[in-house]
């Protein structure tokens, strides 16, 4: 139940539902309170916007050549508020900061979510 629950709320912040996230608490039950505190530092405004943690987890996904990581986050910092311009700066940064490689982690996510953000 507090799997659902968590589930739910995290959907209703990035406007669909983590698909990693969703079937590890499926799987694990007890592993909802740990995506429950993701929840809290990730998706809760502080001194960083949620829109803008979440372009930091798009980044950091990228270095860490996660793509499905990268199009999950794009696609939740879109529906935070993240312009594609913001999206596209963000990633030339990691470019600069991290390679080449990033962008071509990235490329899926980039050809597929802002190409329907247009």
């Amino acid at each position: 139940m507090l799997g659902k629950k968590v589930s739910r709320k995290i959907s209703e912040k990035i406007g669909f539902e983590p698909g990693p996230a969703a079937v590890f608490v499926k799987l694990d039950p007890t592993s909802a309170a740990f995506y429950e505190q993701c929840d809290k530092v990730i998706l809760s405004d502080g001194a960083l916007s949620a829109k803008y943690k979440m372009l930091l987890v798009m980044c950091i996904s990228a270095t860490r050549m996660c793509d499905d990581c990268v199009t999950q986050s794009m696609k939740a910092a879109l529906n935070l508020g993240a312009t594609r311009e913001e999206i596209l700066e963000a990633l030339r940064v990691t470019f600069v900061t991290s390679g080449a490689q990033t962008v071509q982690v990235a490329k899926k996510a980039l050809e597929t979510i802002l190409a329907k953000a247009r």
